[in-house]
């Protein structure tokens, strides 16, 4: 059988307080249409689909938008990552199951496959384990308060429901972080309340391991009786450090012998682009194919340029920031564009503030906060 494989899609997020609306959009679009074309059995979505515990309007509709088309076309097994809400995407979830959407984002669901049939008779049993915070359940796991010991736990209660399942072929999403995955600048760290990696041999006995939560597409290393283990990644680049190409996996399952996995690549979205040179080497035309690209930009000169973020956003529509380079000194001068409290939403402007001023950047849990505040904010002030 022939599954899709796909995560961290982040609705809702922006990139230096700019909107990723548009280009999520056209992920979907482009998405469901390579669904029906590859006349998949299935598709795995491996958690974070939204960037917020308490998404936006926009960003809700958007999400349910997809889920409507891709369930028109197959069965969609999703499950709850670090950055979603595991209570607000299991809402429902029982009512969704006839119509084809299997969310797992409880507990009480990680040994309930969704069991795939071929024609032949062939199964495929699919199983999700949503993000489990090992503070919140080590002690319903009856387990240890590590990443480690939390997945293994619940890896054990897969293993029993399998071995009543003697020839099915067998796959679990996952939303970890497995050691030797190759990690980027825009992942949450999931560090809190114990360790936070763990090897993928606590997923032992399965066929095949759906990933999600890295950002970059990769194979986790693995062997003996590892599973085949991938990270779709995620469709677009949330920060400077995703230059690589992205993709969408395509998992093929037989009733025997090896799984295989092909990528996908993805051909919507905009690239990112860091430029560093003289001003005439970046205005020149070796840089033009960057027009379309987010772009940030390091240039070299010994005074600093009036209104240098301007100056290059005419060549560099999605310029996001700039900052001069002084050959032989450490002390750079940064000209990022500002953030307008008249224009933009009150948790962006919060968010370019924390992230300007706080040496270790935006902590788990900081923006969450602030949303809660600024909600209470604007119903005692009445506002809508």
């Amino acid at each position: 059988m022939r599954f899709l494989h796909t995560s961290d899609w982040h609705l809702g997020r922006t990139f230096n307080t700019r909107s990723r609306y548009d280009e999520q959009v056209a992920f979907i679009d482009w998405f469901a249409a390579q669904a029906d074309a590859l006349d998949v059995d299935g598709i795995f979505i491996a958690g974070d689909v939204y960037d917020r515990s308490a998404p936006s309007e926009e960003s809700v509709g958007l999400l349910n938008g997809a889920l409507r088309r891709l369930v028109e076309i197959c069965p969609v097994v999703l499950i709850s990552g670090n950055h979603d809400s595991s209570h607000r995407l299991a809402y429902g979830g029982w009512a969704f199951e006839s119509a084809g959407l299997h969310v797992r984002s409880s507990l009480d669901m990680v040994d309930t496959p969704v069991l795939f049939v071929d024609d032949a008779g062939n199964e495929v049993a699919v199983y999700g384990i949503h993000y489990l915070d090992p503070d919140q359940n080590y002690r319903p796991l009856e387990t240890g308060r590590t990443h480690a010991q939390v997945l293994s736990a619940a890896m054990d209660k897969v293993r029993t429901d399998l071995a009543a399942r003697p020839k099915v072929r067998s796959v679990v999403l996952a939303h970890a972080f497995i050691a030797g995955g190759e990690e980027s600048e825009s992942e949450r760290q999931i560090s809190v309340g114990g360790a936070a990696e763990a090897p993928v041999s606590v997923f032992e006995g399965i066929d095949y391991l759906a990933l999600g939560h890295l950002h970059r597409p990769q194979r986790v290393s693995s062997g003996g009786k590892h599973p085949l283990a991938h990270y779709s990644g995620s469709p677009l680049a949330y920060s400077f450090s995703e230059e690589h190409a992205k993709s969408i996996l395509v998992v093929d399952v037989p009733a025997q012998g090896e799984v295989s996995v092909e990528a996908i690549a993805i051909p919507v979205g905009r690239p990112v682009a860091t430029l560093i040179g003289t001003v005439d080497e970046l205005l020149g035309a070796a840089n033009a194919h960057h027009r379309e690209s987010w772009v940030r930009i390091s240039y070299v000169n010994d005074s600093r340029l009036d209104d240098a973020f301007g100056r290059f956003e005419q060549c560099f529509p999605y310029l996001l920031a700039c900052e001069r380079v002084v050959p032989g000194r450490a002390d750079n001068e940064r000209d990022s564009r500002h953030v307008d409290p008249s224009v933009d939403a009150p948790i962006d402007v919060l968010h370019a503030f924390l992230e300007d001023v706080s040496e270790d950047g935006v902590r788990p849990g900081d923006l969450e906060a602030l949303e809660d505040v600024i909600n209470q904010v604007r119903r005692e002030a009445g506002v809508g």
